[in-house]
């Protein structure tokens, strides 16, 4: 009632706050952001990466363990609209073989944690090596149309490791060769349905 009485009044400023206050978290849109990953791939750590936190800091993800979707938000205010989610895969799928059962645990996955509103989804691989369970997930992300990219964790220690069994310094031709390698255990033949 204050608020129509200051609209008559002419004093407009009370009128809009109030109004401005309820429509603020609206104005700027939030965007979720998926890390997903098999249990001790690295997920925890790009997190920490991306907020500047380290593993004993308050706020650190991975400090408790989860087997659920987990939310992490940037301490800065200016960037409180980030939302960078920590998703594990269905813990099931160690025991699964089954190709039908691991594809429907995964879609199971997208709908429950409704992935279709997330802005992209990272998909982490423990130490550079492709697993059948994140081939399934980014096949299950793919055909859901959602932007999806991969990233490879401890890539320093495989290039290191390279570097020593070739005996050849560790220059921009090793690591094109490497990076080279690594598309190519993502080609879309792999990658498909078929």
């Amino acid at each position: 009632m204050d608020e129509y009485k200051s609209l008559s009044e002419d004093h407009l400023h009370f009128a809009v706050d109030p109004v401005y206050f309820l429509l603020k978290p609206l104005l700027k849109e939030r965007r979720n952001i998926g890390i997903a990953g098999r249990s001790g791939v690295g997920k925890s750590a790009l997190i920490n990466a991306i907020r500047g936190l380290s593993y004993g800091d308050l706020h650190a993800a991975g400090r408790y363990p989860s087997e659920r979707m987990e939310p992490f938000v940037f301490i800065e205010g200016e960037l409180h609209n980030i939302i960078l989610w920590e998703i594990p895969y269905p813990r099931m799928l160690s025991i699964v073989s089954e190709d039908c059962k691991r594809i429907g645990a995964f879609d199971r996955l997208y709908d429950n944690c409704k992935l279709q509103f997330f802005e992209i989804i990272f998909v982490v691989l423990g130490s550079g090596h492709i697993q059948d369970d994140d081939v399934t997930f980014i096949q299950s992300l793919h055909s859901h149309k959602t932007k999806f990219a991969v990233v490879s964790s401890k890539t320093d220690e495989q290039l290191d490791l390279e570097s020593r069994e070739s005996r050849q310094e560790i220059c921009n031709r090793l690591k094109q060769r490497y990076a080279r390698r690594g598309k190519s255990y993502l080609s879309w033949k792999r990658l498909s349905y078929s």
